[in-house]
């Protein structure tokens, strides 16, 4: 299976500013650290709410470490986190598995978070990690060789959860978690969202290149405010249309023709229809807070109703069946940056050496 990019192309970078995945690098090990074999290390990151020791100060190590399995690292707290009022101190973890990929100084009221399980790492040594783990809020599995979610169908309280470009193809585990907040499946075998219909309050969903067809399980996610469902056989977006907290939708080559249903949608900030088969924008003109449109690779021709949406800070119309005389009057009447193609330029130069060689009466 591929590797999944982590960003998502221009000009919807904030898909990706909405999700940091990244974490910072784990700091130097104390001088008289319990040897750890190859592979093996844990980062004591200091939880930015409850600790005021220099990061060149680490809190002791015990006395005796359990062993740790190889390839299994922890990171420092990631952009993701932000300090909570409720934390409490570091709290210590019983199991000899988890010590090699938590950093238990971020163990407070969030619970404790495993942020880097290697890329690659097999379903057994992500099954002995999660053996012993309870509470998780955050699991990046993304990259990894996990196939069944059974393996992590009792952490319930996790918030955020990463399977990118893994092999996943069933949610059916997961149907509890009702606590998921982010949930990012791109370049996955998944097909059917129905387990995550009671995740009330999730504000994110990435299920870009995955087999997802049926939107419906998303008509209560009432609080979801950025989707990317490129590259998938969506058709009917009929589910999205109470979904009001929307601010980015990302529909790149699916199979939608009507976007009837995103009328009422008044916060859309972004909107991708790339190489979807769009004829028809006017449903689009009362979403006075869009931003970005990109209808780049559609078959849409009447692109003179855009010029009312004088709101636009980017509209994409490379590869659409626009004439040449349309675009010019949009660019004249419009302030927001136009992308283009150079094909209406050939066209206008087609038809004026045609003009040129027809005969004169």
């Amino acid at each position: 299976m591929p590797r999944h990019e982590a960003s998502l192309r221009s000009p919807l970078g904030l898909i990706s500013l909405l999700l940091p995945l990244a974490c910072a690098t784990p700091d130097a090990a104390p001088a008289e650290a319990p040897t750890e074999p190859p592979g093996a290390s844990m980062t004591t990151g200091a939880n930015p709410a409850a600790t005021t020791e220099p990061a060149t100060e680490p809190a002791a190590a015990p006395a005796t470490a359990p062993d740790q399995p190889a390839g299994l690292a922890a990171t420092a707290p990631s952009e993701f986190d932000s300090p909570r009022p409720d934390a409490i101190e570091p709290t210590s973890i019983e199991a000899p598995l988890v010590n090699s990929i938590v950093d238990l100084d971020r163990y407070d009221l969030s619970g404790p978070s495993i942020t880097d399980i290697p890329l690659g790492a097999s379903q057994a040594t992500i099954v002995a990690a999660l053996e012993e783990v309870d509470g998780l809020r955050e699991l990046n599995l993304g990259g990894t060789q996990i196939v069944d979610l059974q393996h992590i169908a009792k952490l319930d309280a996790v918030e955020q959860l990463i399977l990118w470009d893994t092999y996943v193809v069933d949610l059916g585990p997961i149907q509890g978690f009702d606590a998921l907040l982010t949930l990012d499946i791109r370049g996955t075998g998944v097909d059917a969202l129905e387990p995550i219909a009671g995740a009330l309050d999730m504000t994110t969903l990435l299920a870009s290149e995955t087999n997802v067809r049926d939107l419906s399980a998303l008509a209560k996610l009432d609080k979801l405010e950025v989707i990317d469902l490129a590259d998938t056989g969506v058709r009917d977006l009929s589910p999205l249309r109470e979904l009001d907290k929307l601010r980015v939708l990302r529909l790149d080559h699916t199979s939608v023709r009507s976007v009837r249903a995103l009328a009422d949608l008044d916060r859309l900030e972004i909107l991708s229809l790339d190489g979807t088969l769009i004829h028809d924008v006017r449903p689009l003109l009362g979403l006075t807070r869009l931003e970005t449109l990109s209808l780049a690779d559609t078959p849409l021709e009447n692109i003179g109703v855009l010029s009312s949406m004088t709101q636009l800070e980017t509209l994409d119309l490379r590869g659409t069946r626009a004439s040449s005389e349309q675009i010019t009057k949009l660019e004249a009447a419009m302030p927001y940056t136009l992308a283009l193609d150079d094909a209406w330029k050939r066209e206008a130069k087609a038809k004026s050496k045609a003009n040129s060689r027809s005969p004169k009466t």
